[in-house]
């Protein structure tokens, strides 16, 4: 405890320009022969964690606060609890399997057959926009923002749907994976809509998740209504007939060779990370999940320096996500409507560098906040395409030499123009790989499947955090 507690001091009394933080564009050439190594294994999380949020399953009447709705959750369904209600944004998420049902294998996903996800979140409508002017401008967002872009997000005109008593609109959503979603927004009342989102949406098991979602009670949401209907699947989402056949080829484009690499191919970046978790807690990196230019972070997507988080008994869900380094909240997308993140923080920090955190459960944060290093910003879910809680880390550099005519994201392998170690053709310029972080053993490299323990960051007093969130 003494030299745990020696590292913190260090850390928190260390001036900004210490470390990586100093270092000119390029970084200088590091030499190889002094490469840091982790001692391994680590030294379990202390037993004053917090207790992680269990899997409810049904048969059971759930209630969200935050979203202002109830359901009956029936037997062979599952949840890890609704959002946090004092967050600024969050969702619920529904699914027919165990997370225990789930194999993963460095974030190849395997999932029970017939699985499907169903999340519920909810939005206001301005007094300057009416529903139809609401979802239109749902839909130019979903294809014109970054992630629609660099994924070539395409949607179905919106058409009139019917669900557990309101009245709505809906339409499909398929990216260059191939994944295909379902959106259906149900007017509550003139301000109040609840977003409903079905991944994926052309599973034989459509038909349980609209039975599921037919139990929907948003106006009296203290009580579940009984009775279940089973709709016509003639009826359910007819856009997606002519999708389906060419999901599998879609999906095997873009998937990288599996592998990894120990990283010393990039400099590190020239600022200092922390790890993106409370103080004490242990976390795996990479392992189950994908790590540097493996699986779906690769250079086909410009996410090469991408990161997967686990906890090492899997209990995921919900748990405090941290800012890794001071910067202003670039983009958020409190409702999970995002077809690949689903709720997510983007944060860019000085120098031109930016991480983003995705699939999470709840935002804390709003756009254009200025956050410090450490500062409470969501929570671990499992919105967006994901079948198991996990926190996905991005980090990019980019070049601002002729902004804002052109930049460009630099998360991506060069290797000096030969075969990346993975197998993965090279992309020039080659991006700056995230700094070391800080853990239990200083300020360590991260590797691939080890876990990892915090001890970056100040102690977080919770309740003043989210009493004091925008």
């Amino acid at each position: 405890m003494l030299v745990l507690g020696l590292i913190v001091t260090l850390n928190f009394f260390l001036p900004k320009g210490t470390g990586p933080a100093s270092l000119a564009y390029p970084p200088p050439e590091e030499d190889s022969s002094k490469s840091q190594t982790t001692p391994y294994p680590y030294p379990p999380p202390p037993e004053n964690q917090p207790t992680p949020t269990q899997e409810m399953n049904g048969t059971t009447c759930f209630i969200d606060q935050l979203n202002q709705f109830s359901l009956q959750l029936p037997t062979g369904w599952y949840t890890d609890g609704s959002p946090d209600i004092n967050g600024v944004g969050g969702a619920s998420v529904f699914y027919n399997y165990s997370h225990d049902e789930v194999k993963s294998n460095h974030g190849f996903i395997e999932l029970p057959p017939n699985a499907i996800k169903v999340q519920v979140s909810s939005a206001k409508i301005s007094e300057k926009e009416n529903f139809e002017q609401w979802i239109s401008a749902v839909i130019e967002r979903t294809i014109s923002s970054e992630q629609g872009t660099l994924y070539n997000t395409t949607t179905t005109s919106p058409y009139e749907y019917k669900l557990a008593g309101y009245t709505g609109l809906a339409y499909s959503v398929t990216d260059s994976t191939g994944t295909i979603l379902l959106s259906i927004n149900l007017l509550v009342d003139d301000t109040r809509v609840l977003i409903i989102t079905i991944t994926p949406a052309n599973s034989p098991s459509i038909s349980e998740a609209i039975s599921l979602l037919e139990t929907l009670n948003a106006k009296d949401f203290d009580s579940c209504s009984s009775g279940l209907k089973m709709p016509d699947e003639q009826e359910l989402i007819p856009e997606l007939a002519t999708q389906t056949e060419t999901l599998a080829l879609t999906v095997e484009d873009f998937t990288c060779n599996l592998g990894t690499f120990p990283g010393n191919e990039a400099h590190n970046s020239t600022i200092s990370l922390q790890m993106p978790f409370l103080i004490g807690e242990t976390w795996i990196v990479g392992g189950a999940g994908s790590f540097y230019g493996n699986n779906h972070h690769c250079n086909y997507y410009n996410s090469y320096y991408a990161t997967d988080w686990n906890k090492p008994d899997g209990n995921d869900a919900n748990a405090l996500v941290l800012a890794v380094a001071d910067g202003t909240v670039s983009a958020i997308d409190a409702q999970c409507i995002d077809v690949r993140y689903g709720c997510f923080v983007q944060i860019n920090h000085p120098s031109g560098f930016r991480t983003i955190y995705g699939h999470l459960s709840t935002v804390y944060v709003q756009s254009g906040a200025n956050t410090s290093e450490g500062q409470l910003i969501g929570r671990v879910g499992c919105t967006g395409n994901c079948a198991d809680p996990h926190l996905h880390l991005g980090f990019w550099h980019w070049d601002l030499s002729d902004y804002p005519y052109h930049y460009d994201y630099f998360s991506q392998c060069y290797n000096g123009g030969q075969t990346c170690p993975n197998g993965e053709a090279s992309y020039y310029p080659q991006g700056y790989r995230p700094s070391p972080m800080w853990s239990t053993y200083g300020n360590a490299i991260l590797a691939d499947g080890l876990p990892f323990t915090s001890v970056n960051g100040h102690q977080i007093f919770l309740p003043l955090v989210i009493n004091n969130s925008p």
